[in-house]
């Protein structure tokens, strides 16, 4: 039975390029290269091509690159960059997203594992929903040390996906990055911002879901890999990016200036999550009255906080424990 991903590649004809781009941006991940490429290249959809940028590691990654090239059978569909110097990750990934020629752009972190299928579901996915600008999935969150399935990236009642209105994602991102799957068409200009250093994934997967919808797979089909080398979030700059992405927004779409307002609010609400991590439960409580007076939503939940996170984080428990999980974890 022909599905709509076979019209569409029927279509636009033999001979004019890949249906799917893969880019994976590499630096520092000497030890995750093989796998990282090994899964992309198993994977049971052939209408694909990668695009490389090697970000001028200080480990070996470009010597395991170059042996991956020398070795697979596969590798000629694979376009290598080496860059002398380091752009950083958002001029790297848009180095590659300037020569990537899919109909749709699939995103895969240098160090993390696609899993059997993923290219070939979400890009049938997305040919048979036009109105879908990012298609993303869950992901396995997987401690490279040891070995061991951390969490699910998209946990029910605790990081619940989104699906349909592109402006939901304003108000958080719920969006593993080397899940997801967008329309060329769809992306804005400029790709990602360079001046967001922390956040520029979510600030482009903001900007791709206000040209369409957001779809979402529920399946687990990349692996996110946790390590000692992972990117560092620092929480206090990422979180003034995160207000510094609803001001960028605020000035590119005026129209969407409510969805904006609380957004900035839920800014509040996540630093206080940050906060009662940190086990500064004082400190949390003021953040979350910052958010009910910056025009947060007002519920049960929201008010005790205010008053006293370990209310709340009590009730989390207990609902943990009556849904079967031995305790409350933190989301990825």
């Amino acid at each position: 039975m022909r599905d709509a991903l076979q019209d569409r590649e029927e279509k636009l004809g033999s001979g004019v390029g890949p249906m799917v781009s893969v880019v994976i941006p590499f630096y520092n991940h000497e030890r995750y290269v093989f796998e990282t490429l090994t899964s992309v290249m198993d994977q049971d959809y052939g209408n694909f091509e990668v695009l490389v940028g090697e970000d001028a590691s200080r480990d070996g990654t470009a010597d395991k690159l170059r042996e991956f090239a020398a070795i697979h059978p596969k590798a000629d569909r694979i376009r290598f960059n080496f860059h002398t110097e380091n752009l950083g990750i958002a001029e790297n990934v848009n180095h590659l997203l300037h020569q990537s020629q899919g109909e749709y752009i699939a995103f895969l972190g240098g160090d993390d594992r696609m899993k059997p299928g993923r290219i070939r579901k979400q890009a049938q996915y997305l040919s048979g929903h036009p109105r879908v600008s990012l298609c993303y999935t869950n992901a396995e969150v997987f401690d490279s040390d040891r070995g061991t399935i951390l969490s699910l990236h998209n946990e029910p009642g605790i990081n619940p996906p989104m699906q349909g209105d592109g402006r939901q994602i304003i108000l958080g991102n719920v969006i593993c990055s080397t899940t997801a799957m967008v329309r060329r068409n769809a992306m804005p200009d400029s790709g990602f911002n360079p001046d967001v250093k922390l956040a520029n994934d979510w600030l482009f997967f903001i900007e791709v879901a206000l040209n369409g919808e957001l779809g979402y797979i529920d399946e687990v089909l990349s692996e996110y890999r946790r390590h000692s080398g992972n990117v560092s979030r620092t929480t206090d700059l990422q979180l003034q990016e995160e207000f510094q992405i609803m001001d960028i927004l605020e000035r590119k779409y005026p129209e969407i200036r409510s969805t904006l307002r609380e957004g900035r609010a839920n800014i509040f609400a996540r630093m206080a999550r940050e906060h009662e991590f940190a086990g500064n439960f004082s400190e949390a409580a003021r953040m979350m009255r910052r958010f009910l007076a910056s025009g947060g939503k007002k519920r049960i939940y929201t008010l005790l906080y205010a008053i006293e996170p370990r209310l709340v984080l009590g009730i989390r428990h207990l609902k943990a424990m009556l849904h079967g999980r031995r305790h409350w974890s933190r989301p990825s």
